[in-house]
């Protein structure tokens, strides 16, 4: 995933604050506790660098063993704290029931009190130490991260890959650790991140208040709150503290974005392609600086004749060009470049997460094997361990979505003995049985009739409804009219895009312009 400025930035921060924390007692010129009074409020020397505080005790000193302090006493607990709260508030999504209706109630009820009264109230209650504080931040910090957590699995839960997880046999623990939690991670990161820096913000918050920690320790907070009466002496001691409170903190929300990046990727945005171009081995260019996005739920469709360089596309999207082509760019996937990929990482992905539905229905099948047979095995590929019954059931459900209705006779068939618009839907229910993130279909209406052709296109939508993305490639643009955005394709390049209503009704270019005219031509010769 190329990396945003601020991400890098926030990563470099929080690196210096990390090393200052574990290196302190090699990086630190003096003892941090050790006093002079002699040195009270000293000016910056070669010996102490940012001078001394009111008691003489070295500030460097002091501000690098507050990077121990502050990140220690939060870091550690939240990554504790986080990875717990993202299972348990992923499991208990999704088995539902009593034990996500108690998790949500005892979330309501401890979210209810501010934190500073969880704090004061373990301090009065147990003791005026560190663990109290720890304690507090750690309820307060748990159920703000189940909470989220449960907001983004309950959304997940209620999607049909999970349903397939479920009934190909997969156990409650690895639909849990294997579908939800990767799925919810992206959004988790940013929540993270600012929960450290929240955590920080927070002992710092408790030392100034000299709740916590004992009295002289070097956190940042606390040295704020003994230099409270030096602000006019001795400026530096609420100067340094301060700023590297805000830096750290800044550093961490910085690297939120990593998330807030990933999150877009993989949601909202599910396929990114970016400056595509695809040439022949003897550098003839095919297609030429492509780009463009499916958001999630949405039809794309990529229009144009035939030899525009739609199909090459396709392919170069599929990792199906061959070794006579080479393509250069982006294709970008749940935060993955396609293109970079190891063959053993895409078989991960193709058939299962993007599923291609190829433009010649005649020639995509095993001609020996019953169609049955074939559809079984694409699907166990990706569900081992599904049973016939569910598989079949699953087959005959998609094969009647699509209008085959007589669905015993046809998986019994060989596909030479059914007709080119049959084969071609028995391609689109091989994809569609895997319940793909990404479908790409090539010319999937080539081989159906009028009437079919408006009931598949419809279907398709409604897929989208469900959050299937589809790429949709076609020379017709009365199939196309059904998508949701428009790419209209000439000799390897995008000459027009946009939404799909203003291009058919307000159409720019003059190729565009020819198309809708050889749809209204061939309308009329028909009638």
């Amino acid at each position: 995933m190329k990396r945003k400025p601020q991400i890098i930035i926030g990563i470099i921060l929080i690196v210096i604050f990390v090393l200052l924390a574990v290196a302190a007692p090699l990086l630190a010129p003096n003892d941090p506790n050790a006093t002079d009074l002699a040195l009270k409020n000293a000016l910056p020397s070669a010996e102490y660098p940012l001078g001394c505080d009111q008691m003489g005790r070295c500030e460097l000193s002091r501000l690098i063993y507050g990077a121990r302090y502050s990140l220690g006493l939060s870091i550690p607990v939240l990554i504790i704290l986080a990875s717990l709260s993202l299972f348990i508030g992923c499991y208990s999504s999704y088995k539902s029931g009593i034990v996500d209706e108690i998790m949500r109630l005892i979330c309501d009820i401890f979210m209810a009190f501010p934190l500073i009264v969880i704090a004061m109230s373990l301090v009065s209650a147990v003791d005026n130490s560190v663990a109290s504080i720890i304690i507090a931040i750690g309820i307060s910090m748990t159920t703000w991260f189940l909470r989220m957590v449960r907001s983004y699995a309950k959304t997940e839960c209620g999607k049909e890959y999970i349903e397939a997880a479920r009934i190909s046999g997969a156990s409650n623990f690895r639909i849990v650790t294997r579908h939800l939690i990767p799925n919810v991670l992206p959004q988790f990161i940013v929540y993270f991140t600012t929960g450290i820096a929240t955590a920080i913000m927070s002992v710092s918050s408790f030392a100034f208040l000299g709740v916590g920690l004992i009295a002289g320790t070097p956190e940042w907070g606390a040295m704020l709150n003994e230099a409270r009466n030096s602000v006019y002496s001795n400026p530096g001691l609420i100067i340094y503290p301060g700023i590297c409170l805000i830096v750290c903190c800044a550093g961490f929300n910085l690297l939120g974005d990593y998330g807030t990046l990933l999150e877009r990727r993989t949601r909202s945005v599910p396929l990114e392609v970016k400056d595509l171009s695809v040439f022949l081995a003897s550098g003839e260019v095919v297609t030429e600086h492509i780009s463009f996005q499916i958001e999630k739920g949405k039809m794309l469709s990529i229009v144009g004749s035939s030899g525009a360089g739609k199909t090459t596309i396709c392919k170069a999207i599929m990792g199906l060009l061959g070794s006579t082509y080479k393509a250069t760019g982006e294709v970008w996937f749940q935060g993955k470049n396609l293109l970079s990929l190891s063959k053993k990482e895409c078989q991960k992905i193709y058939g299962k997460e993007i599923c291609f539905i190829m433009q010649n229905p005649m020639t995509a099948f095993n001609p020996s094997l019953r169609v049955g047979k074939q559809l079984e095995k694409t699907f166990l590929q990706h569900h081992a361990r599904t049973s016939k019954d569910e598989m079949f059931s699953l087959f005959d459900k998609t094969l009647r979505q699509l209008g085959l209705e007589d669905t015993e006779r046809i998986l019994k068939s060989y596909p030479f003995t059914l007709s080119g618009g049959m084969l071609q839907r028995l391609m689109i229910t091989a994809a569609l049985i895997n319940q793909p993130q990404i479908l790409v279909a090539d010319e999937a209406t080539t081989a159906i009739d009028a009437c079919n052709r408006v009931e598949l296109m419809k279907e398709l939508k409604s897929l989208c409804k469900e959050g299937m993305s589809i790429l949709f490639v076609t020379h017709d643009l009365r199939a196309a009219s059904y998508s949701d955005q428009l790419l209209i394709m000439n000799h390897g390049k995008i000459v027009e895009s946009g939404e799909t209503k203003s291009i058919i009704e307000n159409p720019k270019q003059e190729y565009t312009e020819y198309l809708l005219n050889a749809c209204r031509l061939e309308r009329r010769e028909l009638m």
